[in-house]
């Protein structure tokens, strides 16, 4: 990926608690085509093909800054993001 086109990517974390509606905003998000939004970043069913091979699902907390690097580094969208749950952390 170009690097220039990393470093205009709008990049953001939704840190959240439970029950606190943060599912229905990552919901709105997805809808719009140029935002890629992950739930939970520990949620293999929601992972998306082109980071399936960049890290293991069990690996995406424990190595966070990496998860990070490499989510954003791959992520196709012009605003990538994900969500954290408070208990994730």
């Amino acid at each position: 990926r170009d690097p220039r086109r990393l470093a205009s990517t709008t990049k953001f974390i939704i840190f959240s608690r439970q029950r606190s509606g943060s599912t229905a905003l990552v919901r709105e998000l997805r809808k719009h085509p140029d935002v890629t939004c992950m739930f939970e970043i520990h949620n293999a069913l929601d992972s998306p093909s082109w980071l399936d091979n960049k890290m293991q699902v069990t690996d995406r907390m424990r190595e966070l800054p990496t998860f990070m690097h490499n989510f954003w580094r791959w992520c196709p969208a012009r605003s990538c993001g994900f969500k954290l749950v408070e208990g994730n952390l």
